[in-house]
């Protein structure tokens, strides 16, 4: 895991969250929305990974992180799509064309 802008990673061991749970059963749905939200961006990530065309992989990102790909550089976001990054710079160059 890399951090690509200042974060801060917060943890807590497994036992010590069923503890929690158990302690405190009204944090319960709370928790099961968070999975429930990250289970769909997994996904979501999937299925942009098991995309055949580079094309569509990359506008299926820009969907779902609209905000990412002016603040990602280009060999950051071709890693997470699995693809190369002249790949990807070929895609948007094309994309953008298509625009004008």
């Amino acid at each position: 895991m890399e951090a690509l802008e200042n974060s801060q990673l917060r943890t807590i061991k497994s036992g010590d969250l069923q503890t929690l749970l158990t302690g405190f059963p009204e944090l319960n749905l709370h928790f099961k929305l968070l999975y429930e939200t990250y289970l769909c961006i997994s996904d979501d990530r999937l299925h942009l990974l098991y995309e055949p065309d580079p094309t569509k992989q990359y506008e299926g990102f820009l969907q779902l992180y609209p905000n990412l790909a002016h603040r990602l550089q280009v060999q950051h976001i071709a890693q997470f799509l699995n693809v190369h990054p002249s790949t990807l710079s070929k895609v948007r160059k094309k994309l953008k064309q298509v625009k004008n």
